[in-house]
């Protein structure tokens, strides 16, 4: 018997798929992800699925056991420690050099990234707000016009959601007020307060570690905390 062949398309739905289900949190970290049930609940060959899953693991979405297959990944807390404390350092840095780099484009885009995350959150679309969230800062990494910077930034930001998607799930005040730090840090940027807004953004990255280790059994206890 030949071995179905996926097409990118498939392939591609197969990997969207998987990532509603994991920042959703309909897959919990550790789960592990059953690629039969999967054909059976969505149509697809395993082919596509098979091909997403080693996609995600370089995301940093899922691990690989040997003779379990593949899970829902759950970092350890020196890791998450690990990735806010770089994260901290990168989004500010974005957001002082995006503020250098300023145009009415970008504050125009970045308030309309805020107000549908906020319209999302109203509508309890948790994936689309976490989404948007990803597209606020993605924003300002491009707008650093720093290529280093965004590609470190890329590498963090699918585990960033993951992390955070726990934490919307579990503590849905923390997302409001990480809205409210998103509009004080626009309104730094439109003015051209860069080093205020490269503070701001570190404090936003530092409160959402907090928040992760209030309100889940995993410690991220080597994280920095306000000063």
């Amino acid at each position: 018997m030949k071995t179905p062949i996926s097409t990118p398309t498939l392939s591609k739905e197969a990997y969207d798929t998987l990532r509603r289900l994991i920042l959703s949190s309909e897959l919990q970290p550790g789960e592990r992800i059953i690629v039969r049930e999967l054909c059976e609940n969505y149509g697809l060959s395993p082919t596509p699925f098979k091909e997403a899953l080693v996609a995600l693991e370089r995301d940093g979405l899922v691990t690989s056991r040997p003779r379990r297959g593949y899970i829902v990944a759950n970092p350890d807390p020196k890791k998450i420690a690990n990735v806010y404390e770089i994260r901290a350092v990168v989004e500010g840095l974005a957001a002082r050099q995006a503020t250098e780099h300023r145009s009415k484009a970008l504050i125009q885009s970045l308030e309309k990234v805020q107000q549908r995350q906020r319209e999302q959150w109203l509508a309890e679309d948790r994936l689309g707000s976490g989404d948007s969230d990803l597209a606020f800062h993605q924003l300002l990494w491009t707008a650093s016009s720093n290529d280093v910077l965004q590609a470190v930034a890329e590498r963090f930001s699918n585990q960033a959601q993951l992390i955070m998607a726990s934490v919307r799930l579990r503590n849905p005040q923390r997302h409001e007020e990480a809205l409210d730090e998103h509009d004080e840090i626009i309104a730094l940027i439109a003015a051209g307060h860069a080093h205020q807004a490269e503070e701001a953004m570190r404090k936003h990255i530092i409160r959402a570690a907090m928040a992760l280790r209030a309100t889940s059994p995993v410690d991220p206890s080597d994280v920095e905390t306000e000063k």
